[in-house]
């Protein structure tokens, strides 16, 4: 099914977008959500987003009616990349191609504001929809120090390949290039490592230069 797909360009539009964000989370319980979101700060994040014109913020329309939404912001660790607050859709209208069409245009637009790659936190019932659509995932491992790095180093068993090392405020992130049909199993295994680690995998999509 084809819905128009419009960028919140008004108050008026982040109102009804968000209205919708909630009304879908009261009535699915998130069981349907493609990316879990805190409510807490929604709004107020959305509006700021409006107002420095900085992220990426879409609704798709049916008659009128909001079926879908998808919200973006510029990344925290990458400034060549905008990270995925959530994209969901009414339950209704899902697997007609609708997630499709809002994260094809937040690709396009992305694309022409000069970014080269588009992330999401995982999500186990969406892995299948963003590996579909040219997402790789990868495992981001945080430690508190440098001593703590060396021991993720030792428990890395599957030797998976340090990408990046990135200093942060107040601790250290690695990325790390990881095999696509062990994940969850091995972020666990990092998890209980040490409570000064941590991790998380998140799916990245490189996008082409216009």
């Amino acid at each position: 099914m084809q819905a128009k797909i419009k960028g919140l360009k008004s108050i008026e539009d982040v109102k009804q977008t968000y209205k919708f964000i909630v009304d879908n989370f009261k009535e699915s319980l998130k069981e349907d959500y493609l990316e879990d979101f805190s409510l807490m700060s929604t709004y107020k994040k959305m509006m700021q987003l409006l107002e420095d014109k900085k992220g990426f913020q879409f609704k798709a329309e049916i008659y009128g009616v909001v079926v879908g939404a998808v919200v973006a912001y510029y990344d925290q660790f990458h400034n060549d990349s905008i990270s995925i607050a959530t994209i969901v859709v009414k339950k209704p209208f899902q697997k007609q191609g609708i997630a499709r069409q809002l994260l094809k245009k937040l690709e396009t637009q992305a694309k022409k504001k000069g970014y080269t790659r588009i992330k999401i936190k995982e999500t186990e019932r969406a892995n299948g929809f963003f590996i579909r659509n040219g997402y790789i995932p990868y495992l981001y491992a945080f430690a508190k120090s440098e001593e703590d790095v060396e021991t993720l180093k030792e428990h890395n068993i599957r030797n998976f390949k340090v990408l990046e090392q990135i200093p942060l405020e107040k601790e250290i992130l690695l990325r790390m290039d990881v095999d696509e049909e062990i994940v969850y199993r091995d972020k666990k295994h990092f998890n209980k490592i040490s409570k000064n680690i941590s991790a998380e995998y998140i799916f990245e999509k490189k996008l082409n230069k216009i």
